[in-house]
């Protein structure tokens, strides 16, 4: 089984997709967020939504965590 593994995508749509878009070319099957979906970029409901859709497997990551005010 291939694991794509990303992390620390803070709101950045675009780079999402370019980095989703080379795991799928690498056949990849499964896909684990290390955290950090948001913060910084302006399209965080975005990531979130388009990781969902996909199935990924989220960590929390601190800025998760603190807009959840954990």
């Amino acid at each position: 089984m291939k694991i794509g593994i990303i992390s620390d995508i803070h709101g950045n749509l675009t780079g999402l997709n370019i980095c989703l878009e080379y795991l799928h070319q690498m056949n990849v099957d499964q896909i684990v967020s290390l955290g950090d979906v948001v913060g910084y970029f302006p399209s965080p409901s975005e990531a979130i939504l388009r990781l969902k859709s996909l199935g990924v497997h989220c960590l929390l990551g601190n800025h998760d965590a603190m807009l959840l005010g954990a």
